[in-house]
């Protein structure tokens, strides 16, 4: 059987609306790709490369030191809501805080700075459409309303090749924003069976009731698979991260052959 097939397999065995988009070389499995999804922490991924884009054009600084304030704060992932009110952080370490944990504070702080509209007008130069910020994050009022911020399978699919391959913030952007996914803390998705310390990945995950998406970029020597994976509706939530760590298996053992 070959790795599209075992991943379509698994797919359809899992009850939620499915999203795919797999890329390994010239082969890919797509399923339900152009299909407009909350994104709920994957939008992160824009917003990270918004920040190296406007470094890139000296518009920000990157030493700069940003206060905290107790309005900034939010709940949900993330560290920076349980920190002291005189809490002061340097803006990439703001970027750091909002990947490798997700961090709902550092997220809307950064999307202050950088204007969403330019977040977005990113998105839309890089053909993708369906990548759109409407609300920060736990904006409750909005949420209730049914305002989500939404993208899709194959505009992630873009968004994660034009950041790997420096088409934003160039060839040190790329390696930079690649070592920041590295360290991401939620692992239990697409990366939970790679244990080989060969395998390199930089993921970003995003969680909601209902919703578990996973997406990354996964290197074996001189191997490489792009991955974007989102489930949404689940009946069940646990059921969206096994599926997430059976597709990755796959990847491990039947591109990687490991």
């Amino acid at each position: 059987m070959s790795w599209d097939v075992s991943i379509a397999k698994l797919a359809a065995n899992v009850d939620a609306e499915v999203s795919i988009f797999i890329r390994y070389g010239d082969h890919s499995v797509r399923i339900n790709e152009d299909c407009v999804l909350p994104a709920a922490s994957t939008i992160k991924i824009p917003i990270l490369m918004e920040a190296f884009r406007q470094r890139d054009e000296e518009m920000i600084d990157f030493s700069e030191r940003i206060s905290i304030s107790p309005k900034d704060r939010v709940g949900g992932d993330g560290v920076l809501s349980l920190l002291t009110e005189s809490a002061c952080m340097e803006f990439e370490d703001l970027l750091t805080l909002m990947i490798v944990v997700s961090d709902n504070t550092a997220s809307n702080i950064l999307m202050d700075e950088l204007g969403i509209s330019a977040i977005n007008d990113l998105c839309q130069s890089l053909g993708c459409p369906s990548t759109k910020i409407r609300r920060l994050f736990m904006d409750f009022d909005a949420m209730q309303a049914g305002i989500n911020n939404t993208t899709t399978a194959s505009d992630m699919m873009r968004l994660i090749t034009a950041l790997d391959q420096g088409k934003i913030g160039g060839k040190s952007g790329a390696t930079q924003m690649i070592e920041i996914l590295q360290h991401q803390r939620y692992t239990s998705g697409l990366p939970a069976y790679m244990t080989d310390s060969n395998i390199k990945f930089a993921t970003k995950t995003g969680q909601l009731p209902g919703i578990c998406h996973d997406l990354g970029i996964f290197k074996y020597r001189e191997q490489k698979v792009y991955a974007v994976v989102m489930f949404h509706q689940l009946a069940e939530g646990e059921a969206g991260r096994r599926a997430l760590g059976d597709i990755g298996k796959v990847i491990k053992e039947e591109i990687f052959r490991l």
